[in-house]
Order: C-alpha cells, then sequence, then structure tokens
C-alpha cells in the first residue's frame, strides 16, 4: 500500500471517531482528536506522487469518503453549535428573570 493511502485511510478513521465524539458531545475528546487530525490532514502532500492506475482509483475513493465525512462533521458540529447557542440563550433570560425577581 502506498504511504498517501495509509494517511489518508487513517484521515479516514479520526474523522469518522470525531463524528461519534461530537454526536455524543464528548468535546474534550473531540478537540484532542481535531488535533491530531489536522495535523494529519495537512501532512497529506498530493504533488509530484507517482501512483499506480489501481492506487489512484484507490485514493480517488478514498478522498471522496474523507470529504463526505467532513461534511457530515461539519453538519453535526453546526448543528451542535445551534443547540448550545439555544441553551446559552436560555440560561441568559434565565439569568434576567432571576435579577429582575430579586430586585
Amino acid at each position: 500500500m502506498h504511504p498517501i493511502l495509509a494517511l489518508v485511510s487513517e484521515g479516514i478513521a479520526k474523522s469518522k471517531a470525531l463524528i461519534e465524539d461530537a454526536a455524543a458531545e464528548k468535546w474534550d475528546e473531540f478537540y484532542a482528536l481535531e488535533a491530531e487530525r489536522q495535523i494529519l490532514i495537512r501532512s497529506i502532500n498530493l504533488e509530484n506522487i507517482t501512483l499506480s492506475d489501481s492506487d489512484n482509483e484507490q485514493l480517488h475513493e478514498l478522498m471522496t469518503k474523507l470529504i463526505a465525512l467532513n461534511e457530515q462533521l461539519e453538519s453535526i458540529c453546526v448543528q451542535q453549535r445551534d443547540t448550545a447557542a439555544g441553551k446559552l440563550q436560555d440560561i441568559r433570560k434565565g439569568n434576567k428573570v432571576s435579577k429582575a425577581y430579586s430586585q
């Protein structure tokens, strides 16, 4: 297996784990893993790479998976962010009501 295929496969595995962490709201684990994944993703260099036809096809399939997982991860994170923002807004409203009653 070409080393680039192994890197992309590892990126896919980390992306899947991030999706699980985000869905479970395990944010400490998420941020630690995301830092690792970013380093890995940045290390994928496709310039001046020579691949066989089968490796090239496999790389295309893996990159397509990685992109789909990134889109899914983005969607989950946006949804979680919106949920957290709504909860924060509710807390702020509750604090205002508490202040109003305590005065």
